[in-house]
């Protein structure tokens, strides 16, 4: 079978992996020969935005890879990549800081020096992080949508808040909707006494 792309590059912090994650994972699958998986703040735990570790998301991840791929794990990569800011930094300065950053950190992964990133952010917002860099291309993905909004991992938690089961089968995959015990426990635990954000340099953005 023949792909338009070696590598596509998918980013998510994947804290509770959505139907979304699945649909921008099978549009990346039905484009490239390989990909990249990251998942973001891995140094973030405990708190309202990042409650879940890093080994509980990539455990996520390769379930649904493998619930949804049978047979094609092999063409997937799952790491981790830490987020040296605040989670909501949006200092204008920061983007091509942390685009670089990405960009190093991907290509290091594959062993290429170009790939095709897959986003369902608006496109100027990612070309902000790249800009300058060479040997990208960018693909955006209209996010899965349910009863007319898109499909985000915060609805999933805010479901589980409210033990509303139904509204989280909806939007998760069957074997998310399996851990939904664990996870719920998990998030109630966190929202009982939260960790403030953090940076790993207090606040400074990347060098």
């Amino acid at each position: 079978m023949s792909y338009g792309y070696k590598w596509g590059v998918f980013l998510t912090r994947a804290q509770i992996v959505t139907n979304s994650h699945v649909e921008c994972k099978m549009k990346v699958a039905e484009d490239c020969e390989r990909i990249l998986v990251v998942i973001g703040s891995d140094n973030k735990e405990g708190t309202k935005d990042n409650p879940f570790s890093i080994s509980v998301r990539m455990d996520m991840m390769r379930d649904v890879i493998k619930e949804k791929f049978p047979g094609q794990e092999h063409r997937f990569r799952v790491v981790s990549l830490a987020d040296y800011s605040y989670t909501n930094n949006r200092d204008p300065a920061n983007a091509p800081k942390w685009g670089k950053y990405f960009y190093d950190f991907a290509c290091e992964q594959i062993g290429e020096t170009g790939f095709a990133y897959y986003t369902g952010e608006p496109i100027e917002e990612v070309e902000k992080w790249f800009n300058g860099i060479p040997g990208g291309e960018f693909v955006t993905i209209e996010p899965l949508r349910l009863e007319g909004a898109p499909i985000r991992a915060t609805e999933a938690r805010e479901a589980m808040e409210r033990n509303n089961r139904m509204a989280f089968l909806a939007m998760c995959p069957a074997s998310i909707i399996m851990r939904y015990e664990t996870l719920r426990e998990m998030y109630l635990k966190v929202l009982a006494n939260p960790k403030s954000d953090f940076s790993a340099n207090d606040g400074e953005t990347l060098k």
